[in-house]
């Protein structure tokens, strides 16, 4: 039986990724970032 690498690669990404997120300081910020309104600064 073949060994797919690069499934199996793709999936411990996808994994990573979500824990990157999760365990991130700042993470918590990404789901209210769609909320900020910026007025611009002094010119």
């Amino acid at each position: 039986m073949a060994i797919n690498t690069l499934a199996t690669a793709t999936l411990f990404m996808t994994q990573l990724d979500k824990i990157a997120v999760r365990e991130a300081t700042t993470g918590w910020m990404d789901a209210n970032a769609g909320q900020v309104i910026y007025n611009g600064g002094a010119r």
